[in-house]
């Protein structure tokens, strides 16, 4: 009986055997896929990382490459785009050489997390995490939540990623303050500005890199200028501009957030002035409705503030109801179009919201169909419609218009790729609708159309020193 049950015992033992094998021969590894791109390597990230390289005192300690460098430079762009602070920028890069190294890293090696910043799937799609520009409005999203102003920089870090090793954040907070500071110093000075129309003259205000206001205003021929605001250097917030009591007038931020102001008839500035309790702002928008000159601000809680006045002293700080989860840094605009004053305002997911009023309650919070995506914002009154443009994620500049009943669909303003998410301003003159935008280099360019084909791109002369 024995004898009969062999062959089945043996051909079960081969089985078993084989089973064996398979599970104790390791599976081959997986090759891991190289780090994405974060935008062209230049000669000057190269020479920045050498530099990095004797300075750092971490983890990153002659570890610095011209691709990490570039990455951070990604990082940095992002957030200046949205025109935050640089302490906004060194909480970014703290958490990505935590995260990733500063390595856009595409290997989910926990869990499904990818990119700079080490995002889960829960964040959004693989490309976009991958996306240095997407991955880091994301986490500034986040971060704008919590009091990133006060906070310690590891514990702004943690609340946005929730680690399981909070105390690796603050340890890195003095590179990145290094890295920072070398890239910001290296970069070309970017510009934001407003455009206006007073005397005859279309004005074109901007702020430098250097932090002063210049402008240049013209009637159709060269543009003159630069001009110079006294006593504007230091100033941080894009300018608006807006005409009231037969002054014009043009408002930025300081370093504090205030709002700072100077009026003019042509003769010398009078400033700077300021609106009072209106620390903590960083996007503006002025205009004038029912004989008042208002003024409009996204706080550091993310909701909208506003102020006016007819010439005496400013009312005291308005809220725009149902405002809260405004982008601060990004979009804001405002118009009067068919009896109503306009307030257009990007949300920290990219899409336009707006309200409109004629001196009694606001009305609900209203979504532009087709906006996500949008940073920069300006609006306009052209030939019996009201234009919206925003700054577009692929860096072009996206236009609707509409008389009070839907919206068009989105259009694209032809050659604007290359457009800043800030800096963007509209206004009518002699005829025409004219568009300002700011490229990534700081130039301004500008368009003008009479609701035929844009013109091509032109320049003011306009760029940064």
């Amino acid at each position: 009986m024995l004898t009969r049950l062999r062959p089945a015992f043996c051909a079960a033992a081969i089985i078993i055997a084989a089973a064996a094998a398979l599970l104790t021969t390791p599976t081959p590894a997986r090759a891991a896929l190289p780090d994405y791109s974060c935008g062209t390597v230049t000669s000057t990230d190269t020479a920045l990382a050498t530099q990095l390289n004797g300075v750092l005192t971490d983890s990153l300690r002659n570890a610095m490459t011209a691709y990490r460098v570039s990455c951070a430079r990604a990082i940095i762009g992002a957030v200046t785009g949205r025109g935050l602070p640089t302490r906004a920028s060194v909480i970014a890069v703290t958490t990505s050489i935590v995260e990733s190294s500063l390595r856009n890293n595409p290997n989910q090696e926990d869990f499904d997390s990818v990119g700079l910043f080490q995002q889960r799937a829960s964040w959004g799609t693989f490309d976009q995490r991958m996306d240095p520009a997407w991955a880091t409005s994301a986490f500034l999203n986040k971060m704008l939540t919590f009091a990133w102003q006060t906070m310690p920089i590891g514990e702004v870090c943690q609340a946005v990623q929730v680690s399981a090793y909070p105390d690796r954040y603050q340890v890195q907070v003095a590179d990145a303050e290094r890295i920072v500071a070398a890239i910001t110093a290296a970069a070309p000075a970017l510009s934001s500005q407003g455009s206006v129309v007073f005397g005859g003259n279309l004005y074109k205000f901007v702020r430098a890199g250097d932090g002063t206001l210049r402008y240049w205003y013209g009637s159709g021929g060269p543009w003159s200028g630069p001009n110079t605001v006294p006593g504007a250097a230091g100033s941080v917030g894009d300018p608006v501009a807006a005409v009231s009591g037969g002054n014009l007038y043009v408002f930025t931020t300081g370093a504090d957030g205030g709002i700072r102001y100077w009026y003019g008839n042509g003769g010398p500035w009078t400033g700077p002035n300021a609106v009072p309790g209106s620390g903590g702002s960083t996007s503006l928008s002025s205009t004038v409705f029912g004989g008042n000159l208002y003024v409009f601000a996204t706080a550091a809680d993310g909701t909208v503030r506003y102020w006016y006045g007819s010439g005496g002293p400013w009312s005291g700080a308005n809220t725009v109801p149902g405002s809260a989860g405004t982008a601060t840094g990004s979009g804001l605009t405002s118009q009067v179009f068919g009896g109503n004053l306009y307030l257009f305002a990007t949300t920290t997911s990219g899409s336009v919201r707006y309200w409109y009023g004629n001196g009694g309650p606001w009305s609900g919070a209203n979504t532009v169909p087709g906006s996500s995506g949008s940073g920069a914002l300006a609006s306009a009154v052209f030939a019996g419609n009201l234009y919206l443009f925003t700054t577009a994620a692929d860096s072009t500049v996206r236009y609707w218009y509409g008389s009070g009943g839907p919206w068009s669909a989105a259009n694209t303003v032809p050659g604007s790729s290359g457009s800043s998410s800030r800096g963007l301003s509209g206004a009518v003159f002699g005829g025409n609708l004219y568009l300002f935008a700011t490229t990534t280099s700081g130039t301004v360019r500008y368009w003008y159309g009479n609701g035929g084909p844009w013109s091509a791109a032109n320049t003011t002369g306009t760029t940064n020193p």
